[in-house]
């Protein structure tokens, strides 16, 4: 089965594959695609429908590009979505939210007091350094 040709318009499009040459008469419309094939789309004066790549014209069959002509012309505008109405955030905590084990304490910055000694002393790491490696080739 042959691919489809996928018409995009406007010259955001064209712009990627050519400058404007207005002195060819040319219409640029937007972009062409199938596969791995890509351009701007243009029509000459005389009404045919070409693909351009900077300044290197391709003739592309009349009927398949009138065609996907027609399709992209009638989905040139975005889809139109329903819009989702604002819903605030609730208040309170989040449903998932898991309430700290840990008692709060009485420690204030303002009022000058030192925070409570812990109760269990700070235990001080191991390090163990292990030799590296070496392989020897004789």
């Amino acid at each position: 089965m042959r691919q489809k040709w996928l018409i995009r318009l406007g010259a955001l499009e064209w712009q990627r594959f050519t400058h404007l040459q207005p002195a060819d008469g040319m219409e640029l419309i937007g972009s062409v695609r199938r596969g791995a094939q890509m351009g701007a789309l243009a029509r000459l004066p005389d009404q045919r429908y070409v693909q351009v790549n900077g300044d290197f014209l391709s003739t592309l069959s009349q009927a398949q590009i009138r065609r996907a002509l027609n399709q992209a012309q009638t989905a040139a505008a975005p889809p139109t979505r329903p819009r989702r109405a604002f819903n605030p955030r609730p208040s309170g905590p989040p449903a998932n939210y898991v309430a700290s084990t840990h008692a709060a304490t009485p420690y204030s910055a303002d009022d000058g007091e030192a925070p409570p000694a812990p109760t269990t002393p700070a235990t001080t790491p191991t390090v163990t350094i292990k030799r590296r490696r070496r392989v020897i080739i004789p």
